[in-house]
């Protein structure tokens, strides 16, 4: 299809628009010169690939013949979608100006575009800058409608795709993956914002996601896994200071098993890890608005604390050798469960609530250690949650509506017998 390189040379359209120009301020009509200008800068491109055939030089490809041992190459390319914002803002404020950059120019939403092919390609060392949705006029009684979210990369039908070391800023989207096969590491996403998520997941194949970092972010999902058809890996990622709603990690519309370990999630805003059928390992989760949400799924060996709630669980699930400290609730039952489910070997310590249970059929605990929360446990079902073999922090049992010294329980809870010393090899293990 081509690479659409910003060579178009249109004396007459540039001078057409100029002139055009003089009905809108000077200010705002000198950008958009100078962003027309940029148009034409060989630095600032778009690229469409349809197809084994469009892995050319003319697309940007500096080497590989597309085997697994010589991929093709994409590298060292910049990016920039400023262009487009303004192009898109002239667009609001007058219909000439919206037909001719519609006829001339088009509407550009992706920088780097690859789609039906099975090639090897490495994505690497690029910039992705500025693909952002256009802010609406400053009208408050302007109706603008919104544009689709502009993104550095979509993938769709694209097997055997590497993404690495590249840099995505300022974007409204960093990926959107379709029925595709890709590794994506070693990224940077900052100020992705305003759009639907960072990266997009949908009906893949066998796709990981790793080592890369997520910082100060504003999108309704993260990393969102939809629908995907094989096993899929989340792994070594960084996310700090981030709001994201629905989820730092979003699976909960996965219909395959994901893997979620070792990754590091603070001060997220929203959901941080959220879904059905994963395996949640080794991660740590700091200063979380909702740290783990999960059904039919394995949380286990994560460090959690300083946030609010820290897991919340329903389903078939298994909860074990977890530390969850100073969050206003440590782990709660918020569906039912099933009759497999357990919770056990858990360090459960400095919480407002360590257990809290809102669903009429808990799991059992047992062999936790239960200390210095406000609530050692709280049961607002009618049944009995069963909890035997817990140390609750001192060795005459729990307080509260138990016999002894320790946390304070509340509800129908079976609690004898209990520890009289603590678990030794519950928490986290190396």
């Amino acid at each position: 299809m081509g690479v659409i390189m910003k060579n178009k040379c249109f004396i007459s359209v540039i001078i057409l628009i100029s002139l055009l120009l003089c009905t809108v301020p000077n200010t705002i009509g000198n950008e958009i010169i100078l962003n027309v200008s940029k148009y034409l800068d060989d630095n600032n491109l778009y690229i469409y690939i349809n197809g084994n055939d469009d892995f050319t030089p003319e697309n940007g490809v500096i080497g590989g013949d597309g085997s697994k041992n010589n991929p093709y190459m994409i590298s060292g390319l910049h990016f920039d979608g400023s262009y487009q914002y303004r192009l898109d803002e002239i667009r609001w404020r007058n219909k000439i100006f919206e037909f001719i950059i519609n006829y001339f120019f088009g509407e550009i939403e992706t920088a780097l575009t690859i789609i039906n092919t099975d090639k090897h390609v490495i994505i690497k060392d690029n910039v992705f800058v500025n693909w952002n949705e256009p802010l609406p006029p400053q009208d408050p009684h302007s109706e603008v409608p919104k544009l689709s979210n502009h993104r550095g990369i979509k993938l769709s039908k694209a097997k055997n795709i590497t993404i690495e070391y590249n840099n995505f800023k300022d974007c409204n989207e960093g990926i959107d993956c379709y029925k595709s096969d890709v590794l994506i590491r070693y990224n940077d996403f900052n100020n992705i914002e305003a759009g639907y998520q960072i990266i997009n997941l949908e009906r893949q194949l066998n796709s990981i996601i790793e080592h890369n970092n997520f910082k100060s972010c504003d999108c309704e999902n993260g990393i969102r896994i939809y629908h995907v058809e094989q096993n899929t890996s989340i792994i070594d990622n960084n996310f700090d200071n981030c709001i994201l709603n629905h989820g730092a990690i979003d699976f909960t519309e996965s219909q395959s098993f994901v893997n979620i370990s070792n990754n590091v999630l603070n001060q997220i805003d929203g959901y941080s890890i959220i879904g059905t059928n994963g395996w949640i390992q080794n991660n740590e989760l700091s200063n979380c608005e909702i740290a783990i949400k999960v059904v039919d799924s394995i949380v286990c060996n994560n460090l959690i604390y300083s946030s609010g709630p820290g897991i919340g669980a329903s389903g078939y699930y298994n909860i074990y050798n977890n530390d969850i400290i100073g969050n206003s609730v440590g782990i709660g039952f918020y569906g039912d469960a099933n009759q497999n489910s357990t919770v056990f070997k858990n360090n459960i310590t400095g919480n407002g609530k360590g257990f809290y249970c809102i669903t009429n059929n808990p799991p059992s605990i047992f062999y936790n250690n239960i200390y210095d929360n406000d609530i050692g446990i709280k049961n607002n079902a009618d049944n009995y949650m069963i909890a035997l073999n817990n140390w609750w922090g001192t060795s005459n049992g729990p307080g509260g509506e138990g016999t002894g010294d320790g946390d304070i329980i509340k509800g129908n809870i079976s609690f004898n017998p209990w520890l009289f010393d603590s678990v030794i090899d519950a928490g986290r293990q190396s």
